[in-house]
């Protein structure tokens, strides 16, 4: 082993201790990209697979792999690097508007109590998925269909919806904005099927929008009547609740991947997740 390929081999010592590729780079303060990269470089060198890849999506160490690691380690306490144990790192991921109005704002709270945590957020609209190591933890409107006996899923509760608009109107101003909707392709989705026919039954709004935090800006705006939960929308000052429109609730639903659940930085995110006030 040679003292130059140093970086290669600290690669490998992170993954055999952390078992991703998005965790190791966490560690080492790289992106996943340069660890896959890494990787290859140091396979190729080595004329043989280091690492593989199981059904669940963690790495593990071919017979090769672990006797590099032993090298390694080796070689580590040669040089005097020594890595300090990985500091923990959870992924989480939420629509945006979950993620950016409610666990950014209160992400404190288990960020004091858990020194050294690194909570890694991840705002995205699609299905991330936990099977394949794309989030630790998820947070779903609606009943999960996807992950099977991998993923664990429990409905945290209904979340309240209403219609809201910017606080700064007048009453004359409200009764001429129309209702803003959310492009076809949301079509399906249950606060879009409400916006299109409230929209239907008096006017739509002139903006259509892909996600719930661009039409709460947009109501802000004063642009039109947005369909938000209740949950985030009291808690802006720049928002108006329309208390006559009756809208029906969604469930919020907690996935966590079987493997995770029991790990101590995982199960402090999720228990904080669950303490959250969601009305």
């Amino acid at each position: 082993m040679q003292t130059e390929l140093w970086d290669d081999y600290r690669i490998l010592l992170a993954l055999s201790r952390s078992g991703t590729f998005a965790a190791a780079g966490a560690v080492l303060g790289v992106r996943d990209t340069t660890v896959a990269r890494r990787l290859a470089r140091l396979q190729a060198a080595q004329g043989a697979v280091l690492v593989r890849r199981q059904r669940d999506g963690q790495l593990v160490l071919t017979d090769r792999g672990r006797q590099l690691v032993q090298a390694a380690e080796a070689m580590e306490r040669a040089l005097g690097k020594q890595q300090p144990p990985p500091e923990p790192v959870v992924r989480v991921t939420a629509v945006p508007i979950i993620m950016n109005r409610v666990l950014l704002r209160f992400a404190h709270q288990v960020l004091d109590q858990h020194e050294g945590l690194t909570l890694e957020l991840v705002p995205e609209a699609r299905d991330l998925s936990l099977t394949r190591r794309e989030a630790d933890i998820a947070l779903r409107l609606g009943r999960p269909v996807t992950g099977g006996a991998q993923v664990i899923a429990r409905r945290l509760t209904e979340l309240r919806y209403g219609a809201y608009v910017g606080r700064e109107l007048t009453a004359e101003a409200t009764e001429r904005l129309g209702w803003i909707t959310y492009d076809d392709s949301l079509a399906h989705l249950p606060h879009a099927a409400f916006s299109r026919e409230a929209a239907k039954r008096a006017a739509a709004a002139a903006v259509r929008v892909q996600d719930a935090d661009t039409a709460m800006e947009a109501a802000v705006r004063g642009l039109g009547i947005a369909l938000l939960p209740d949950c985030v929308a009291r808690a802006d000052a720049r928002l108006r609740r329309l208390d006559d429109v009756k809208a029906p609730g969604r469930d919020l639903w907690l996935l966590v991947h079987r493997n995770l659940r029991e790990e101590a930085p995982v199960r402090a995110v999720l228990d904080w997740i669950g303490a959250l006030d969601w009305d």
